[in-house]
Formats: C-alpha cells, sequence, structure tokens
C-alpha cells in the first residue's frame, strides 16, 4: 500500500476511524504532506440514518451482571423507536442473542397483560418444524439467527423478516455475512481440495464450525455434480462432461488430479499416514533415482 506504484485510489472500509492517518503513512505522491483523502459521511446516503445513544449506570455491578440488566432495556429502546418497523439488534454471542430475544418476549407478555400499547402486532402465520429456541420465539414476531441453527432455519428466519413476516431479529455476526455465503461455499471447497486443516487454531471462531461446514458443504458438492454428469449424459455434451467427470474424481479424492493429496482416497490414508508416505518417496525412492 505504501509503495503503491501507479495506483491512483486507495479505497478503506467505512469502519476505519484514522483514514487520514492512513493518508499521512501512505505519503505524498507530488508534494505534500500526506495522500488526498476524501471522506464520505452520511450526506452521501440515499437513506439517512438517524443515530440515538443511550446511556446507563453501571453502579458497582460486574460486567455479567451488567450485560444482563441491559437485556431489561432493550424493550424500552424498541418502544421508543422501531415505529412498528422491522428491526435488527446485534449481539456478540449466540447464548447473548438467545437471553436477549427470550428477555423481549417476555417484556412483550407483560405489555400484553397490562393492555399497553405494544410496538408491533406479530402475524399469524404457519411455521415448519425448526429449532427448539425459535419455536415460542416467532410466535411474537421474534427471532434469532446464529450460527448454531441449521442453514435451513436461518434461510427462513431471512426471509420472514425480509417479507416483513418477522418484526425483531437478535443475531450474532453471520447475518452480516449471509451475502456472502456463494463465497465462503467456493473458499471451502478449495480448502478441502487443497489439504487445508480448517480445525487448525487460527481459523476457530465463535461463530461457525469450519469442519462442519466443509463438511454440508462438500456432501451437497458431490451429489450435485453426480447431477451434472447426468444432465450432460442425457444433453449428448461430451465437453461438459468430461469437466464435470475431473472435478467429480477430484471431490471424491478430496484432492485435485495429479497432486499427492489423492493418497487421501484410499481407506485408512490420513493426514499424518500421507505426509510420512511423502516424506519416505522423497528421502528414499526419489534419492535412488
Amino acid at each position: 500500500m505504501k509503495m503503491r506504484a501507479k495506483s491512483r485510489f486507495i479505497l478503506v472500509s467505512a469502519t476505519v476511524p484514522n483514514a487520514s492517518d492512513i493518508a499521512t503513512w501512505i505519503g505524498p505522491r507530488d508534494g505534500g504532506e500526506s495522500a488526498i483523502c476524501l471522506k464520505f459521511g452520511n450526506e452521501y446516503r440515499p437513506c439517512k440514518l438517524t443515530q440515538h445513544v443511550q446511556g446507563y449506570r453501571r453502579n458497582n455491578a460486574s460486567s455479567f451482571q451488567f450485560d444482563r440488566t441491559l437485556d431489561g432495556k432493550v424493550f424500552g429502546a424498541l418502544q421508543k423507536y422501531c415505529d412498528a418497523k422491522p428491526t435488527l439488534i446485534f449481539c456478540a454471542t449466540r447464548k447473548g442473542a438467545v437471553t436477549t430475544a427470550q428477555r423481549i418476549v417476555k417484556d412483550y407478555k407483560e405489555m400484553q397483560t397490562k393492555h399497553a400499547v405494544l410496538p408491533w402486532k406479530p402475524i399469524k402465520q404457519e411455521w415448519p418444524k425448526m429449532h427448539s429456541d425459535l419455536v415460542e420465539l416467532v410466535s411474537f414476531g421474534v427471532a434469532i439467527h446464529h450460527a448454531g441453527l441449521s442453514p435451513e432455519d436461518r434461510r427462513l428466519i431471512e426471509d420472514r423478516f425480509l417479507t416483513g413476516k418477522l418484526f425483531i431479529v437478535v443475531a450474532t455476526s453471520t447475518l452480516a455475512k449471509v451475502e456472502r455465503a456463494h463465497e465462503k461455499v467456493y473458499i471451502l471447497l478449495q480448502a478441502i481440495l487443497g489439504n487445508i486443516s480448517l480445525g487448525a487454531t487460527e481459523y476457530q471462531n465463535r461463530d461457525s464450525i469450519l469442519p462442519l461446514e466443509a463438511t454440508r458443504v462438500y456432501k451437497h458438492a458431490i451429489r450435485l455434480m453426480s447431477c451434472v454428469i447426468e444432465a450432460a449424459v442425457s444433453r449428448g455434451a461430451g465437453s461438459l462432461l468430461k469437466t464435470s467427470l475431473e472435478l467429480y474424481r477430484s471431490l471424491k479424492a478430496k484432492g485435485w488430479e495429479d497432486r499427492p493429496t489423492v493418497l487421501r482416497q484410499l481407506e485408512g490414508i490420513g493426514e499424518k499416514a500421507m505426509q510420512a508416505w511423502l516424506e519416505f518417496i522423497s528421502r528414499d525412492f526419489l534419492s535412488s533415482h
């Protein structure tokens, strides 16, 4: 970035608070003290954002106790600001999302018994069988969204929220990644075929279990390629059939063709055995030739 060669524009996220410092660090191109820094604020948004900041005293409460008391403040904020419009609430953890949603429903029930004005009215609708944490919540127009839910449940929550059939969704950061799901599928498949261990520490996070997600994606990828092969045969598409068969073999072998990782398709050959076998070949076999 600092050398930047012939680049004219360097774009940074709107969440970067010190864009001016970055411009100074990059330095001038032709004189001056820093690169030109252009900031685009809310005035450029087609839909203006309205920000409300609410502060609460912590007193002598611990961090855990204070977090629990904040759950009880959410419904009041919804009454004041949501204006009967769909609302997203983000939490740091799955457990936090569940407890917050449950507290919202609890407060909603209390307001119902007092015949108070409610910030939204749930829409009666049929729901398929779903995660136990969702069953009661959805009847009040509230739902949760996190990586612990099945892909089917998450997709259902997303669709109902977008069509206005759910009013409140309490989510972790997984909801922000929905639009990039196709990219994630591609990356997971490449990781499997490239023999990258998704169980490594650097790939672990609180919102997703990559090895489990990769297993689901991989299973459906093989089934999909089987369908593509059948379609190519029925249509007499030779080029498509050749490409599909090559990819199908790679998927079944869990490695690209002509790569040592295809040894993993042999029964009883794991990661360690494969590495040992490769070391043996390179040390004893290749050196003798």
